[in-house]
């Protein structure tokens, strides 16, 4: 029975679509692009992790549990991972970003800790302090920053003992003690005194004791 030029078409579709579904579910992947503001060992790290993706057909990849793997690395924030035809993959990588020093690593303005940071990060400010306090210390950091370093007195290291006593390294190395009761209370009035000209007045200070509840004493 011979065949109309439509049926012709017909089975010329077909079979250009199987053509292309075998193509794309056999196309394996070559590229793998990584997008990111990452130094070079975040960068190396990734790529031991991803490389063994190249060769696999890219349509059998499990994008979801690539990104579950990437962002179970310490320094990792958020990742993103799509498919671009033909034969690449792109991920796209936020690392966390440090605001602290915490003990041998970092934490971001979230708390979370990660060991691995730029060079610049190690100029930030050092929290030191229980693992259960890095919350109450960030939060402390963020909201008195701002006002010590206008006044010139900028914080250099935060810290909370074993009896939850704080103390706070101002510029030059000045020591300032808090102690335990109302260390929020007790920040805000030496920052006062601070803006009021206490260390121009006393220029050789290094130490000031906020433990009174009348005044303070300086060293």
């Amino acid at each position: 029975m011979a065949l109309s030029v439509r049926q012709l078409g017909h089975g010329v579709i077909v079979v250009l679509i199987v053509g292309i579904v075998l193509y794309v579910m056999n196309t394996k992947v070559a590229v793998v692009n990584i997008i990111g503001t990452l130094i070079a060992d975040q960068r190396a790290q990734l790529h031991s992790l991803l490389d063994d993706q190249v060769h696999r057909r890219m349509w059998l990849l499990d994008l979801t549990q690539l990104r579950h793997d990437i962002e179970a690395i310490p320094w990792v924030d958020r990742a993103t991972i799509r498919r671009v035809f033909p034969d690449q993959i792109v991920v796209k990588v936020q690392p966390h970003q440090p605001v602290a020093r915490w003990k041998d690593g970092f934490i971001n303005r979230e708390g979370h800790y990660f060991t691995r940071a730029p060079e610049w990060a190690q100029s930030l400010v050092h929290f030191n302090g229980d693992d259960t306090a890095r919350q109450e210390i960030l939060n402390f950091y963020q909201q008195y920053a701002a006002p010590f370093a206008k006044a010139n007195a900028k914080i250099d290291r935060i810290s909370q003992d074993a009896t939850y006593g704080w103390r706070l390294f101002i510029r030059d190395g000045i020591e300032v003690v808090l102690g335990f009761e109302q260390p929020m209370n007790r920040a805000r009035t030496v920052l006062s005194a601070i803006r009021s000209g206490l260390l121009t007045r006393h220029l050789d200070t290094t130490y000031i004791d906020m433990r009174y509840e009348f005044g303070l004493a300086l060293r």
